[in-house]
C-alpha cells in the first residue's frame, strides 16, 4: 500500500510538506500514515512525503521527531479517565497535561480521538493543550472554536 501511495501522490507533490535527507519541507497538505504504518520502509526513503502517526509509546522511540512523526494520537480512554459528567477532573487534567507536554517537547501535535461530542470537554482539551479536537459533528465544533470560549 505505500508504493501505490508513493504513486498516487506523485501528481500532487509540489503542495505536500516532505522530508529530503533529514530536512522537513513544510507545505500545505501533510499526509499523515495511521494505523498500520510502514515505519521501516517510511523511514528507508531519503525523499518522502508521508508521516507517520505517533502513539504514545513512540515517544521514547528513535524515530520520534518532527520530521517523522507530526502528531500523536490516541483513542482518549488510553490516557485519561472522564467523570461522570464527561469532564477532567483536575488529576485527569494534569495528567494530560503532562502527556501533552511530552509530546509538543518532541514535536509532535496532540490528537485524542473518540471523545464524547461534548463542549466543555472540547474546552477542557483545549485548555490542557491538546491541538486537535476529533469530531463527527464539523459544523458544531466550528461554531464552537469561533464562539469566544477561553482557552
Amino acid at each position: 500500500v505505500y508504493d501505490l501511495l508513493k504513486e498516487k501522490l506523485s501528481p500532487y507533490r509540489e503542495m505536500l510538506s516532505y522530508v529530503a535527507e533529514g530536512d522537513l519541507h513544510p507545505g500545505a497538505v501533510t499526509m499523515v500514515i495511521s494505523g498500520d504504518r510502514p515505519i521501516k520502509r517510511l523511514l528507508a526513503d531519503s525523499v518522502r512525503y508521508m508521516f507517520l502517526d505517533g502513539r504514545p509509546e513512540d515517544l521514547d522511540s528513535k524515530y520520534m521527531s518532527p520530521e517523522n512523526v507530526p502528531f500523536v494520537s490516541s483513542h482518549y480512554r488510553t490516557l485519561i479517565d472522564l467523570s461522570s459528567e464527561g469532564t477532567l477532573n483536575e488529576g485527569e487534567r494534569k495528567k494530560l497535561q503532562e502527556f501533552v507536554s511530552r509530546c509538543h517537547d518532541r514535536g509532535a501535535k496532540v490528537r485524542l480521538w473518540a471523545t464524547p461530542e461534548d463542549e466543555e470537554l472540547w474546552r477542557q482539551l483545549l485548555q490542557s493543550g491538546v491541538d486537535l479536537v476529533n469530531t463527527d459533528e464539523l459544523e458544531r465544533l466550528t461554531k464552537f472554536l469561533k464562539s469566544d470560549y477561553e482557552h
